[in-house]
């Protein structure tokens, strides 16, 4: 059905006629060219009232509206079941095959009414699939939402689903059901008999655990008919049993649901095989086992400690770095560094530059690095130097001269906490040893820790840290 509608009101049509009017007697009421031949002048304002007209009416957006109807038959969804469960019974020759002439039965009956499409599901969900019972494994809730996905806005009228009611993945399929505009048929298929058996229902564990940490996994075990009996469960890894333990069967209907951590103490993508003893007299042992796959992740931070020279202060560093679980430490000279600073979250510097050493080309690559970096200054730096390494504090004087001090916290400092202990250890009368130097801190450095001679704190600085950039520097032995 076609209708001709304009975006202006109907009254502006006659407005658009009588526009055409007027322009075409303002033209010609008065010309005196044509008074001979009438015909020819009549002719011509008639043409130019219609052009006129016309160009009027575009102006006012005339549209055609088409209306088409397209009946559209319900769809019918036939999902069957090609799981390996349904041919576990006495008579699996049998199903195995009367099963693909019932679908082809069922799907030429409903086809004269309904458009109907067929889907076979187990491990994975496939139009038009074959009927071979060969799937191990059964997700009922992805078909929901499969079907779901596929045939939003669609008049579909039922899911017809051909099943056992066995699933080994996924949620319970009751969970579904009740967000689901249409009708689900079920169709029992299997055995009805319940048979001893002893399966893992479901697994839940998290696809991602982080080196050093330890990480639940949790196993739903189900036995039928074997109240007394004694279920060995295990979890293995590459061989090797992490995790063992023996549960007793109660009632002919037992679900009990375990929680087992594990250490990741393996990087990489690693596989735990969950398994059930085989129980004598049980319909299968196929179901017994569930492997799961869990990305174990090196999330510690890497800290690399790199030296001028050889220092008996590089161990206490590597020490005291290494004594949390969540860094790594490495020890590096600088004579040997090639470089690369991206595999390191924290560069500390232990007195560099220092003369020996090439530093200029290391000093070039450290201002294109984004990398944190920590300065130890002691009496083998090059104090000179070191105020071009972009560290935030200018240094002056001589590093070879020392006196015992002790530290204190600035009391302005405020950019972040401090371990609530450091304060307290620092006034403990332990002696430090800092270089004499003399202090010219850039615009955007401050102090976290000053140094303080006997009880008066002096406006030397004991730790600086450089504000807007990830920079700090320790000056002492």
């Amino acid at each position: 059905m076609n209708n001709l509608v304009f975006s202006y009101p109907a009254s502006y049509i006659l407005l658009c006629i009588l526009i055409g009017g007027i322009f075409a007697g303002l033209l010609y009421f008065r010309d005196t060219r044509f008074s001979e031949t009438r015909g020819l002048l009549t002719a011509l304002t008639v043409l130019r009232f219609l052009s006129v007209t016309a160009i009027a009416l575009l102006l006012i957006e005339p549209m055609v509206r088409y209306f088409d109807r397209d009946i559209e038959p319900p769809v019918v969804v036939l999902a069957v079941d090609n799981s390996q469960s349904l041919a576990m019974g006495r008579d699996s020759a049998e199903v195995r095959k009367g099963y693909p002439k019932m679908v082809a039965e069922l799907k030429a009956s409903l086809s004269g009414n309904y458009d109907v499409a067929v889907y076979t599901f187990g491990q994975s969900i496939r139009e038009d699939g074959t009927t071979d019972l060969s799937e191990p494994v059964t997700d009922l809730s992805s078909v929901f939402t499969e079907v779901k996905n596929r045939y939003a806005n669609r008049n579909l009228g039922a899911v017809v689903l051909a099943s056992d009611g066995i699933y080994n993945r996924g949620a319970n399929p009751r969970y579904g059901l009740g967000a689901v505009p249409w009708k689900v048929l079920p169709i029992a298929m299997g055995d009805t008999a319940v048979r001893r058996d002893a399966f893992i229902a479901e697994v839940g564990v998290n696809r991602i655990a982080y080196l050093g940490n330890k990480f639940p996994i949790e196993t739903t075990l189900e036995a039928r008919k074997l109240d007394g009996r004694d279920l060995q469960f295990s979890i293995v890894r590459g061989g090797e049993t992490l995790h063992s333990e023996s549960i007793k069967v109660k009632g002919n209907a037992f679900r009990q649901t375990l929680r087992v951590l594990l250490d990741a103490d393996l990087s990489g993508t690693q596989k735990y095989s969950l398994r059930i003893a085989p129980v004598d007299g049980e319909l299968t042992v196929a179901n017994n086992t569930r492997d799961v796959f869990v990305d174990v992740i090196d999330g510690r931070q890497k800290i690399l400690i790199l030296a001028g020279a050889p220092h008996p202060d590089i161990n206490a560093l590597r020490s005291a770095v290494s004594a949390n679980e969540n860094y790594t430490a490495e020890v590096a000279l600088l004579s040997e560094f090639d470089g690369n600073f991206s595999p390191y979250d924290l560069l500390i510097l232990h007195q560099i530059p220092s003369p020996d050493a090439k530093n200029e080309p290391f000093r070039l690559d450290l201002l294109k690095s984004d990398v944190p970096v920590m300065a130890v200054v002691g009496t083998q730096t090059v104090v000179s130097m070191l105020s071009r390494y972009g560290l935030g504090v200018d240094l002056g004087g001589r590093a070879g001269s020392f006196h015992d001090v002790r530290a204190a916290v600035a009391t302005d400092f405020s950019t972040f906490t401090l371990d609530e202990g450091l304060p307290a250890f620092l006034r403990e009368p332990v002696a430090m040893a800092p270089v004499r130097l003399r202090y010219r801190g850039q615009p955007q450095a401050f102090r976290r820790i000053h140094r303080q001679p006997g009880a008066i704190p002096g406006p030397q600085s004991r730790q600086a840290i450089f504000q807007g950039e990830p920079r700090a520097q320790l000056h002492g032995k």
